[in-house]
Order: C-alpha cells, then structure tokens, then sequence
C-alpha cells in the first residue's frame, strides 16, 4: 500500500513537470511574456476574413479595399484569391497582400452589380472566403464650358471673352497669364503662381486691362455641383504689336516693322490691314521669290483692290508700313506645337541661288539669341539671321549675324518679330516641339 501511494506521488510530480515544461515550450515558441512574466498562450486556428460590406466603385476612378485575414495569433504570410461574377476584367486582388486595387474600365457598369468572392488561406489549413456586392457606376461627367471665344474690341485694348453656358452653373472661373504654359497646361489641383483667376456668373467676360501686358493667355471652368471642370476648348490669347516709326535727320520716317503672326490667325493681308486705322496708310508686303525675276516684294495696300492680296502663314515674316507708332492687339486661339520653319531656296536664272527667307520663331519657353538659334541648323548651310533695325542718324538697315562668328552682331529673338535668314539649301527647322512644358 505504502509502495503504490509513492507511485501516485511520482506520478504526479512527473505530469506536473511535463506541463511546466510543456507551458516553457509554448511561451518560447510563442514569445507572449507579459511584464510581470505571465504568458499568453497562443491559440492557432484556420484563416478568418473578416465581413466586408457592400462596395461601390466608378468607371475612370481607382478603387481600392484592404482584406483583413487573420490566423489566430500568428500574423504569418497567408495568400489571396478573388475573382468576381459576371467576369470583370479590370478587377484585381494582390495576392501576397489581399489589397483588392483597380479602375473599372469604360462599359463595365453595364453587368454591374457584381458578386467578388475572396479567399485567403494558409497551407495546411482550411481556407476561408467571404463574398461581396460591387456595384460599378458610370464614370461621373462634369459638365464644362466649351465654345471659348475670344475677341478683340474696337478700342484696340480690351478683350470680349465669351463661352457656352452650363447648366446649373454656380460660377464660372477665368484664368489668364503672360506665362503660356501655365494656362496651356493649367491643372486645377495645382494653379501656379503666375495665374490671374477670378469668378463670374455669367458666361461672359471683357477684359478691359488685356493691353497693359505684351502678351497674354485665357481659359475657363465652370463650377456645379458635380464639381470644377475646364473648358475642353482652345486656349486662347492676345498679342499687341508695337509698330515703331521714327523720325530720320536724314531719311524721314522710318516706317518699315517686320513682324510674323504666332496665334492662329486665318488672316489675309486685307482683313489684318483692316483692323488697324486708316489713318495709318498701312501697306503689308510678303517676299516672293521664282526663278525668272529673283527676290522682290509683293505688296498689299489697305482697301486698295492692287491684286495683291495674300494669305498669312504661320512662321512667315512680313514687312508692314504705317506712318505713325501704333500698338496693334490680336486675340486669337494657340495654335498647337510643334512649328516647322521652311527655308526655301530658289536657283534663279539671272540671280543665282536666292537664299533671303523672312520667318518667324515660335518657342514659348526658350530664350533664344540669333547664335542659338543658328546653332540648331547644321554648319553646312551658312546661316546666318538679320534684324531690322531704325536710328534718327543712319535710317533703317539690317544687323546680320553670322553663325559660330563672333561678330558682335548677335542680338535677342522675340515673338512677334519677323527676321531676314539666308542658308544656302532648302532646310526645314523644327521649333517649339515642348512649347508648352
């Protein structure tokens, strides 16, 4: 009997050795020691997602869940599924995350809603699902303004800005810079600093201070309660012109201004001499070239029916007469990038090659000087560039610049400014291909 009680005993002790042990093994495992050296037991058990609600989502809009999966205490790495009825192509579930991430593509709200089941599991254990509604909603339209225009008044100085009307409109937003590329690329999260804006209700502006910078740029949004939206119509923007006319000691007035047009402009020689006064005796002349009789000049007096009357072309130069300083404003819409400026040479029968080519530039967001921009025409046509130019003592002459010479006849090109080129073969410039960055 003594001996059997002493087994018991032994028995005992051995067990509560083994479960001492066994709760050290766990709490190592575990590594759940609380401060005061208690442990907290972890319990394993099959993966668990946790109940997702009724999801809806827009066609053009990212959408984006998080799958909560967990394991008893173990956090460890499980993996993803998911897969949506009808099929929903765009649909997309990170497998190592369970981030349910994707933009519903244009007709996909057509079989909304859908059912999206997702599963996560664990090897070895059992796998766990859960299913949701998604409903897919057609993209959200923001009405904006279109139609922009843009006019110049009589005055010669203020701007009419005019758009379509929007439908529940609470305000309409104007924008304007002398900085192009801040309209051109105008983001409403990120209006820079060189933009003017201010708000009106109706579908209408003047601008009645558009003369008081050289140049300047126009958009709009309007505003409802879907949200801001801008205009999906052509930017817009005003130049004024100073034509110079000096007094000569020796030569009179000096009356020749070469300029070139940037904006888009559907101009002849006629409707552009018609928006300056009469007063001004204006006269605009185009160069021609052919090979019988060389270079000269045709040229193109206001209201006179001369037969001389031509289109104005975009990179072309121009010689405009007038007999007094007049600045001239146009508002017309931005042509887009990027410009290609031709150089034409002509082998004349009695003149030889005629290389004189009269040209605007268009770039927006460089400087150039005549080296520079010579300096983007290959050395083998021995360019060189000339600007007008007028004094009270020698009259009116050219001041040509030669490429790579260090002549000290470089000068600044502008817009607005037409130039004298000579190359000596055909050559077309590109200018201006990243007007607007």
């Amino acid at each position: 009997m003594k001996l059997l009680k002493e087994i018991v005993v032994v028995t005992i002790v051995i067990i509560m050795l083994l479960n001492i042990l066994n709760f050290f093994f766990i709490v190592t495992i575990t590594g759940k020691v609380t401060s005061d050296s208690l442990a907290s037991l972890c319990i394993y058990g099959d993966p668990s997602i946790s109940s997702i609600p009724n999801q809806g989502a827009t066609v053009g809009t990212e959408f984006s869940f998080q799958v909560n999966c967990t394991l008893g205490c173990d956090q460890g790495a499980n993996s993803y599924g998911g897969t949506a009825v009808p099929t929903l192509n765009s649909f997309f579930i990170n497998t190592s995350t369970g981030l349910i991430n994707f933009t519903p593509g244009s007709g996909e709200e057509t079989n909304s809603p859908y059912t999206v089941v997702v599963l996560c599991q664990r090897k070895g254990l059992t796998t766990d699902t859960e299913s949701f509604q998604l409903n897919v909603n057609p993209a959200t339209t923001i009405p904006y303004p279109d139609q922009l225009n843009c006019s110049l008044n009589q005055d010669n100085s203020s701007a009419d800005l005019i758009w379509s009307s929007v439908s529940g409109s609470t305000r309409y937003t104007i924008y304007h810079s002398s900085n192009i590329s801040q309209i051109v690329n105008l983001s409403l999260s990120n209006i820079g600093a060189e933009v003017t804006q201010f708000n009106v209700t109706d579908s209408n502006w003047t601008d009645s201070t558009a003369n008081q910078e050289l140049k300047r740029y126009y958009t709009v949004s309007a505003t409802t309660s879907a949200g801001v939206a801008l205009t999906n119509d052509t930017v817009c923007g005003k130049f004024t012109y100073q034509f110079d006319v000096p007094v000569s000691d020796t030569y009179g007035k000096l009356a020749s201004n070469y300029l070139s047009f940037y904006l888009d402009n559907n101009y002849t020689a006629e409707a552009f001499l018609q928006e300056l006064p009469s007063y001004l005796n204006s006269t605009l002349s185009i160069l021609e070239k052919s090979d019988a009789s060389g270079e000269f000049l045709k040229t193109h007096v206001r209201g006179l029916s001369d037969g001389n009357d031509f289109n104005i072309v975009e990179t072309e130069g121009y010689l405009l007469t007038v007999d007094n300083n007049f600045n001239h404003t146009i508002i017309k819409d931005v042509k887009p990038e990027p410009y290609n400026i031709s150089y034409t040479i002509f082998l004349s029968s009695s003149k030889g090659k005629l290389a004189t080519n009269w040209r605007g530039i268009y770039d927006y967001n460089k400087t150039h000087t005549a080296e520079s921009l010579l300096q983007e025409i290959p050395s083998l046509y021995n360019s060189t560039a000339s600007i007008l130019q007028k004094t009270n003592g020698n009259g009116e002459f050219l001041k040509t610049h030669v490429r790579g010479l260090s002549d000290g006849n470089d000068f600044d090109i502008e817009l607005g400014k037409g130039y004298i080129f000579t190359l000596d073969a055909n050559y077309t410039q590109t200018s201006c291909t990243r007007c607007f960055d």
